[in-house]
């Protein structure tokens, strides 16, 4: 099979003054390679930002992997100030590509679904998350941005009903609310490389030496550029299990984005000397910033399948997490939250740190679902639906 593969997400890239593109680690290049045995070439239409510091970052260009981002900053210049020129960027994209795959949530969806129906061009969608949630956090969960998230909900639920297939992160979550057509798959987007059988003895080791220790760690990855990953309900959590249950926490960040965005609570609750941001780190270093953790936590507003969730599990930690998404198809009932309930965190919080049994226990279960999302045994799966879509599209 050839031809051109156009790949539409608006997720938002770094772009070097060499021409190379990067991500903080949700689109590698290898997320776009699987697309080669069916193209030639793809080309990503996306956002980018200009950088000086790759520092932490993936490389996600590659020689068949190229990058035609619209124009715009912000989404008010991109909507704006660019509108026309960006559509007839879109229109040529579309024109040129044998194949169109959308991810979704996707705010380019709303003006990228009329052009296809016009154009009469068959697309796929991956879908990795709750489009509602991901517009009504976006927006502090403000009352008017509920609405924009029921519009964008809906449109998103259309959208993949129109598609020639749709593959899904989730096994059942997303699939019961958009569902797809005749060609539907599920393989998460989350793929990890195998981890060595020793990480398990070595994390019960540090559990089962924790106890000897007064101070423990607990550890969240995400961007905190908005308030998506709940961080802040997390500094909630930390400081309530602090003062009620004397447990000396130290709350560890890695990631990046405005510190500003989480200053209301850090002040709040007077954090400053026990929360730490690590900036960003190499895969092989986030291995070891996760074996250093005695708590995992990923206390999440949005979620599709949460990569890093998943990569904590697969160093054996024991993790707590919110109900949102497909999360509650990692962690058992026991493990989970609702979102925005920091006393049941901390709750949760507390009842792990001071039963390493517990902890011992979850890090066996957890390293075994973490399983599940090695690479060699999601390829498969999606190659077979891929291959479908480009029968369906006629390349």
């Amino acid at each position: 099979m050839s031809g051109k593969l156009l790949f539409i997400h608006d997720h938002k890239f770094f772009k070097t003054k060499d021409g190379c593109y990067y991500s903080e680690g949700k689109l590698p290049s290898s997320a776009f390679e699987r697309f080669l045995n069916i193209a030639d070439s793809i080309t990503v239409l996306c956002r980018s930002k200009d950088t000086n510091d790759a520092d932490g970052l993936v490389i996600s260009s590659s020689d068949s992997v190229g990058f035609s981002p619209v124009t715009g900053r912000t989404w008010l210049s991109i909507w704006g100030r660019y509108f026309f020129s960006n559509i007839r960027h879109v229109i040529a994209l579309i024109d040129e590509a044998d194949i169109v795959a959308i991810r979704l949530p996707c705010i380019f969806s709303l003006f990228v679904f009329p052009i296809l129906m016009i154009k009469r061009k068959p697309y796929a969608v991956e879908v990795v998350g709750d489009a509602f949630e991901a517009i009504y956090n976006s927006g502090g969960r403000r009352a008017s941005y509920k609405f924009l998230g029921w519009f964008f909900d809906f449109y998103t639920k259309i959208i993949v009903s129109r598609a020639v297939g749709a593959i899904y992160v989730t096994r059942y979550k997303l699939q019961e609310k958009y569902k797809g057509g005749e060609m539907v798959s599920y393989a998460s987007n989350v793929s990890i490389g195998r981890v060595c059988e020793s990480v398990i003895s070595d994390r019960e080791n540090h559990i089962r030496s924790m106890v000897k220790n007064e101070k423990f760690k607990v550890g969240v990855i995400g961007s905190f550029s908005n308030n998506y990953k709940g961080i802040d309900v997390l500094i909630e959590a930390v400081s309530i299990c602090r003062k009620s249950s004397l447990l000396d926490i130290d709350l560890h960040v890695l990631g990046s984005g405005e510190v500003t965005v989480l200053k209301p609570a850090i002040e709040k609750f007077s954090a400053q000397n026990w929360i730490f941001f690590d900036g960003r780190k190499k895969s092989e270093e986030v291995a070891l910033w996760l074996d250093a953790l005695d708590l995992y936590c990923q206390p999440s507003r949005t979620e599709g399948l949460p990569r890093a969730l998943i990569e904590a599990m697969s160093r054996g930690c024991p993790a707590i997490a919110t109900t949102v998404g497909g999360i509650p198809e990692l962690l058992p009932e026991s493990r989970l939250v609702e979102s925005g309930d920091s006393a049941a965190l901390a709750a949760k919080i507390s009842e792990l740190l001071i039963e390493p049994d517990l902890m011992v226990a979850d890090s066996y279960k957890n390293f075994e679902v973490a399983k599940q999302y090695y690479s060699d045994a999601l390829e498969e799966r999606r190659k077979q639906f891929w291959e479908g879509v480009a029968i369906s599209c006629g390349s």
